[in-house]
């Protein structure tokens, strides 16, 4: 499924895309706001999820980008030429520890991608006991991103 819409969340509990296949962004721009909301959700090796050229913005208590996993199957999101804005109580990137070392999902950060975190929002939140800063940093790969805080 390819996409390049205007994509607004703004209830609780909600998800603006769910993959569980394979997805691609091509523009547009994806709005979530909500507690426990999400922009992004990419779940298992076997989805490929692929945002270019978009804009993915997150705040009120939602996360732009969650790449989740069953045990042995982290999934990726990959960025290339993102831009989000994650304002006053969102979270940009997501992950958690699984039953093995590291985290479940990561995050390919293949073109330029620019984050502007506003005040009161996160930039990464792991959920679960991280053993290294190196092992924390695993999970994005890459050296495009711009944080700008």
């Amino acid at each position: 499924m390819t996409g390049s819409s205007q994509i607004n969340v703004t209830r609780e509990n909600s998800i603006g895309v769910a993959n569980f296949g394979t997805f691609t962004q091509t523009g547009g721009t994806i709005d979530v706001s909500g507690k426990d909301s999400i922009g992004i959700y990419a779940k298992d090796s076997s989805s490929s999820t692929t945002i270019t050229g978009s804009t993915v913005n997150a705040k009120n208590g939602a996360v732009a980008f969650y790449a989740d996993s069953s045990s042995g199957n982290e999934s990726t999101i990959t960025l290339n030429t993102v831009t989000s804005n994650i304002g006053d109580g969102g979270l940009l990137f997501f992950n958690y520890t699984g039953t093995l070392p590291g985290q479940v999902g990561k995050f390919n950060i293949s073109g330029p991608t620019t984050v502007n975190i506003l005040s009161g929002g996160v930039a990464f939140y792991n959920r679960g006991i991280i053993g290294s800063e190196a092992t924390f940093l695993n999970m994005i790969n890459g050296n495009n991103l711009t944080l700008n805080m």
